[in-house]
């Protein structure tokens, strides 16, 4: 389909009703408020990313994000493949058995999509409908490819967009966004911004350096790791941060000039960004590395940040303690109530954000940190992304990430008998291996090292290092001979929470056909205008 034939309305704030409003001017229609009940929350569906994976066990979901008609969910995974998942009507329309023991439904992708290369980045176009073919679609950044815009109706590729390099190369982009009307967005790489018009694929795009120069001092080094756009229509202000530990605000009229500069930002790099939609001058950023979950930042007080938000177990300053390399995303509702982040323990932690007094979340204040007003226990592994459904009181998470699996028992007793004659350096080699190890682990990949000399061990954990630092992937070497066969997750699941609870008044009880079992249907009436999630 042409891409010429877009719509460009984009949801958009309206000052006026503090709401998210279709079209600058009113919106026709606006779902009901969500309500979240925090006291059983359960899974209602599942699917494990190892099944049918070419990687096997190896493979974990790296990024999950809900379409803006929440009728769908397109997930990264790590064997560099995109999968959609439309849910199951019994989802959507709130149709669910609410006895504990029910087991989930199995989710099934709809698309399944291989790609070439590792996946950088991937993003939802901002009015995605199922009921608007037009409109459903997202776009996919692999390295070494060109952008691709792709239909999620049936895979093709509609359009793509190209950013070179000095040398003629195609650069995958590692953030993304979208400008509030749909009609431009924004590719952040390294020490540069890339700003495409989306009806003029295959045109050149409008290139902003960051970097510093003579002619702008106040510029951002590195990769430009994590983008958002203020939801105010009234300016065009977004958000732009690094791995360089850089935070700053620019608008499209000042181009790579900054507007102003965060201060106090903690961790390694900047991995996500979000503006709260019910209130735009609040900013909150995840970082790398990162002794809190998110921060927050207030664009009017610029020179320190508004609020810190804990992790389940607190602050804590030790290196076990000192965050994931590992991407880490976090969500914000629409309405501005709930914010939401996972962590490398298999925890999500939701925070009262809301300027109201009397939410269901009381989250304490430990050591100048806010503690979280529930914890969900998601899963037994990291939780790269956990995303709320636009319109519903749905939960999706995700779980997984490298683990070095345990070399095989062969090679060390191979070498016994050697270690007999020179235990004095075997042991000093040993304590090198394991202070190497984890450095290694500390940035997020272990370096299969068994057989190298000393001085060969500290070259490749250098290598990785560099890597790591400079947010490219690892590739099959950088991983050991093994390659990824050496790493598994503890889990890879995709999994759906329920948060309705028990509505009063509309339980209906049921003669399940098991002795003295009944079984408890809950049937909830959303009234949305969309066909596709009616």
């Amino acid at each position: 389909m042409d891409p010429s034939s877009f719509s460009t309305e984009a949801l958009t704030f309206n000052s006026q009703s503090g709401t998210i409003a279709e079209t600058l001017e009113e919106a026709p229609f606006y779902p009901p408020l969500p309500s979240f009940d925090f006291s059983s929350p359960r899974t209602v569906a599942s699917f494990d990313a190892r099944q049918g994976s070419q990687l096997g066990q190896s493979n974990f979901f790296r990024d999950a994000r809900w379409s803006p008609d929440g009728s769908s969910l397109l997930t990264i995974g790590d064997d560099r493949t995109v999968r959609l998942f439309t849910l199951p009507t019994e989802l959507l329309t709130l149709t669910l058995p609410t006895r504990s023991t029910s087991p989930p439904l199995s989710l099934s992708p709809t698309l399944v999509l291989p790609q070439q290369s590792a996946i950088y980045s991937s993003l939802w176009y901002p009015t995605a409908s199922k009921t608007d073919p037009a409109t459903f679609c997202f776009l996919v950044a692999g390295e070494g490819l060109p952008i691709r815009l792709m239909d999620a109706g049936d895979g093709r590729i509609r359009a793509s967009y190209t950013i070179f390099d000095h040398r003629e190369r195609f650069v995958a982009p590692n953030s993304m966004t979208f400008k509030n009307d749909g009609s431009k967005f924004y590719c952040g790489f390294q020490d540069a911004i890339e700003i495409f018009d989306i009806t003029r694929p295959g045109a050149s795009g409008h290139r902003q350096h960051m970097s510093p120069s003579k002619k702008n001092k106040s510029g951002m080094k590195g990769i430009i790791s994590a983008l958002a756009f203020s939801p105010d229509p009234s300016n065009s202000l977004y958000a732009a941060g690094s791995f360089s530990r850089s935070l700053a605000l620019y608008t499209e009229k000042t181009g790579a000039k900054q507007v102003l500069t965060f201060r106090g930002l903690d961790g390694a790099g900047v991995t996500s960004l979000k503006f709260n939609p019910y209130n735009p001058t609040i900013l909150y950023s995840a970082s790398r590395r990162s002794s809190c979950l998110i921060q927050s930042f207030d664009i009017r007080f610029p020179k320190k940040p508004l609020e810190a938000f804990a992790r389940p177990e607190g602050r804590l300053g030790d290196s076990e303690g000192k965050g994931t390399n590992q991407r880490m995303g976090f969500e914000v509702d629409l309405w501005g109530r709930y914010l939401v982040g996972g962590d490398k323990n298999g925890k999500v932690s939701f925070f009262d954000i809301s300027p109201e007094s009397n939410m269901t979340l009381e989250g304490e204040w430990v050591q100048g940190e806010k503690k979280a007003g529930f914890v969900l226990e998601a899963g037994s592994d990291a939780i790269p992304s956990s995303t709320l459904h636009p319109y519903l009181p749905l939960l999706a998470t995700i779980s997984g990430s490298r683990h070095l699996v345990s070399p095989p028992s062969s090679e060390s007793s191979s070498s016994s008998s050697d270690s007999s004659s020179s235990s004095d350096d075997s042991s000093d080699a040993s304590d090198e291996e394991e202070e190497e190890e984890e450095v290694a682990s500390s940035l997020g990949a272990s370096v299969a090292v068994s057989g190298l000399a000393s001085k060969g061990k500290k070259d490749a954990v250098k290598k990785t290092k560099g890597k790591v630092a400079n947010g490219k992937g690892l590739g099959r070497g950088a991983l050991g001979e093994g390659g990824r066969d050496n790493f598994r997750p503890r889990e890879a699941m995709l999994r759906v929470w329920d948060f309705t609870g028990r509505p009063k008044g509309a339980t209906e009880v049921v003669d399940n056909g098991r002795e003295g079992e009944r079984e408890v249907v809950v049937e909830v009436e959303v009234a949305f205008e969309d066909d596709a999630i009616r």
